[in-house]
């Protein structure tokens, strides 16, 4: 068994380039923080507190996220097209707008379990739900702007490893697994249950992948590689002694 933790972004992180898998979590390289990501943190931040001690929302998100905005300014920085003011504006219209009407029974559920079994693990898988609701029903906040496709959301490691960590935890898959798009309210069902054994099979395939690879070959995705990705000029313009490929 790998003695790494993993999670769904570990894997989807390597899935989108082994090399920024390796920049990020074997060299574990430093990057600026995206302002639009400390926004998100602090969104859940204020609607667990909310439902835990009925905190006032807009007070738990303005501490959380200028706290965030500081610290990552005090690092590497942070990116993003908008200001943190303007983003702190979105933040706070987004929560005006949650409807608050939902019972969880869990809030920011963690979990470190045996991947993808206890009879035969390849890793400890670990991760966070956001909420699970009456009826065993898992939400997953979102603060993107765009919406996933249900084919997008029927394939989405992260879902699947929410819906067995369900089955893990209490014994029992979940109802439904929703997307809940915190920008329109709307909730899109992931229908990851359907062949949710195959899906699980495939995420421990790929572990077993990321645990013997050895070069972390880079992936040239033109608009990715030059306009999101924080290690281009070092992946593209050298500076690490990982073989490159071809």
């Amino acid at each position: 068994m790998s003695k790494d933790a993993f999670s769904a972004s570990r894997i989807t992180t390597y899935k989108t380039c082994p090399r920024l898998y390796h920049y990020q979590y074997i060299e574990r390289i430093e990057e600026p923080k995206h302002v639009l990501t400390i926004m998100g943190s602090a969104l859940h931040k204020a609607i667990e507190m909310h439902y835990k001690n009925g905190a006032n929302v807009q007070a738990v998100f303005s501490k959380e996220f200028y706290n965030g905005v500081s610290f990552a300014e005090s690092k590497l920085g942070i990116r993003g097209k908008e200001s943190p003011v303007q983003v702190a504006l979105i933040g706070e219209a987004i929560l005006k707008g949650v409807d608050w009407s939902l019972k969880p029974l869990e809030i920011e559920k963690s979990f470190s379990l045996p991947f993808p079994s206890k009879e035969n693990p390849v890793c400890i898988m670990r991760g966070i739900i956001d909420m699970v609701v009456d009826g065993g029903i898992i939400i997953d906040h979102k603060s993107t702007k765009t919406k996933p496709t249900k084919k997008k959301l029927a394939e989405n490691y992260q879902f699947a490893i929410y819906a067995w960590a369900h089955r893990e935890l209490f014994g029992e898959l979940p109802d439904k697994v929703y997307w809940h798009h915190l920008r329109t309210g709307e909730l899109i069902e992931a229908d990851v249950l359907t062949n949710l054994d195959k899906t699980i099979e495939l995420i421990a395939s790929d572990i077993l992948t990321i645990i013997s690879d050895k070069e972390f070959k880079k992936i040239e995705q033109n608009g990715f590689c030059k306009n999101v990705c924080n290690f281009y000029e070092r992946c593209w313009g050298g500076g690490s002694n990982v073989e490159t490929s071809g």
